[in-house]
């Protein structure tokens, strides 16, 4: 696991990329960019509902989540935080305005690399796995390793399993992508 330093984060302006959300991955996706800027690392994420960091923290952080304002998911891959709240920059000693990569229960897709880390949080496939089905056959399929966990009729539950708060199909396409895997840009990943 990456270990980070606030502090040390430089703003910068090209840590984001707009999210298949926004250009239409038929995903189903209702991520929304943020106007409020990442406090350590000064990147506009995606907004996600106060459920997500209720259900992604561990127990100890979880009632310092604000019912009121809004949540950001920072979506930079060198930033520690994971969530920070639009009241942060005017109240940024106040408790529950932002929250860091150690206080959630799981690893996030898109700031570690571990072998450990969920590429999808609703069944539990890890990079790991895909990894090593690469290593077998030279592909993946993502839908397959989480059919073989899905109960029938079960469905995804994205907003409080994804720290991201939305459906996985973008993350798992980057992560595909940055394996050297050719990924069809229209294809739904992750069968939300």
């Amino acid at each position: 696991m990456r270990r980070f330093e606030i502090a040390s984060i430089a703003p910068t302006e090209s840590c984001c990329t707009p999210t298949d959300a926004e250009e239409g991955c038929g995903c189903g996706s209702t991520a929304q960019r943020s106007v409020v800027a990442c406090p350590a690392c000064g990147c506009h994420g995606t907004t996600v509902n106060t459920t997500t960091p209720s259900s992604t923290l561990r127990a100890i952080h979880r009632s310092s989540v604000r019912e009121e304002g809004v949540y950001t998911f920072c979506e930079s891959p060198n930033c520690p935080v994971v969530y920070y709240h639009s009241d942060q920059q005017q109240n940024p000693g106040n408790t529950g305005m932002l929250f860091t990569v150690e206080q959630l229960i799981n690893r996030v897709t898109v700031k570690d690399d571990s072998q450990k880390t969920p590429l999808c949080y609703c069944f539990k496939v890890l990079k790991g796995e895909a990894l090593d089905e690469i290593a077998r056959t030279g592909s993946v399929d993502i839908i397959a390793l989480m059919n073989r966990r899905r109960r029938p009729g079960q469905e995804c539950f994205c907003e409080i399993s994804n720290p991201r708060g939305d459906c996985c199909t973008e993350d798992i396409r980057n992560w595909l992508t940055a394996q050297g895997l050719d990924v069809d840009r229209n294809e739904d990943l992750c069968g939300c």
